[in-house]
C-alpha cells in the first residue's frame, strides 16, 4: 500500500520568486514499514516545456550560454531543443508554442502533439518538463533569436535528423531535455 503525508514550509525565495529552496518533513508507508518523519529540500523552480520544431527530417536545435554548465565546469554553450518556463496560469502547450515564437523566429508550427512528461532531477527538484514535437515549416527560420528581455542570444541550428543524433552520439548534446528527446524521437521515427 502505497501511502505519504507531506508538510512543506518555503526557506527562501531567490529572483523574485521565481525559484525558492522548499524544506519537506515526510513520511511515508514502505512495504509493512512505517518510514519516519525527516527532512528533504526540494528547489522549486515551476515546470517547464522543450520542442522538437521538425520539418521533411529536419530539426531545429538551439544553442545558447547557459549558466549551469559553467558554475560546473562544463561547456555553456548548449545544443538543445526550443524549450523554456511554464508561465503561472499558462497551459503547457501554449507555452510550448510561445517560446517558438520566441527562440525560433520564422518557425511556422502546423500541428504539435505531446511526446513524453519527466522529472530532470526528482531527488531534489520539484520541476515537471513536457516534450512536443511540432511539425513545422523551417523555411523562413532566422539564424537567430531570443529575447533581450530575458537576455537570450540563441543561434539557431536547422540540421538533419542524423546529424543531431551524431551529435548525440558524440557528447556534443548534454542537455537531458535534447538526449530525451532525441531518444524518443530514434524509438518512434518511422522506418
Amino acid at each position: 500500500m502505497k501511502s505519504h503525508t507531506i508538510e512543506t514550509a518555503k526557506l527562501a525565495d531567490y529572483a523574485g520568486g521565481r525559484f525558492s529552496m522548499i524544506e519537506v518533513e515526510q513520511t511515508y508507508q514502505f512495504g509493512e514499514k512505517t518510514i519516519p518523519t525527516h527532512k528533504r529540500h526540494v528547489f522549486h523552480r515551476g515546470n517547464s516545456v522543450g520542442v522538437f520544431a521538425m520539418d521533411r527530417g529536419k530539426l531545429v536545435l538551439i544553442e545558447q550560454f547557459r549558466s549551469g554548465p559553467a558554475v560546473a565546469g562544463l561547456d555553456p554553450w548548449t545544443i538543445e531543443p526550443i524549450a523554456g518556463s511554464v508561465e503561472n496560469g499558462e497551459d503547457p502547450i501554449e507555452c510550448a508554442k510561445r517560446e517558438v515564437v520566441e527562440e525560433a523566429p520564422g518557425v511556422i508550427i502546423y500541428d504539435i502533439t505531446h511526446m513524453c512528461r519527466f522529472m530532470p532531477s526528482p531527488g531534489g527538484s520539484s520541476e515537471v518538463i513536457d516534450l512536443y514535437m511540432a511539425e513545422c515549416d523551417l523555411t523562413h527560420v532566422e539564424r537567430y533569436g531570443g529575447l533581450d528581455s530575458e537576455h537570450e542570444y540563441i543561434k539557431i541550428h536547422v540540421v538533419d535528423v542524423s546529424t543531431a543524433m551524431m551529435w548525440l552520439n558524440t557528447g556534443k548534446i548534454t542537455s537531458s531535455l535534447a538526449i530525451i528527446g532525441l531518444q524518443w524521437i530514434a524509438l518512434n521515427q518511422k522506418k
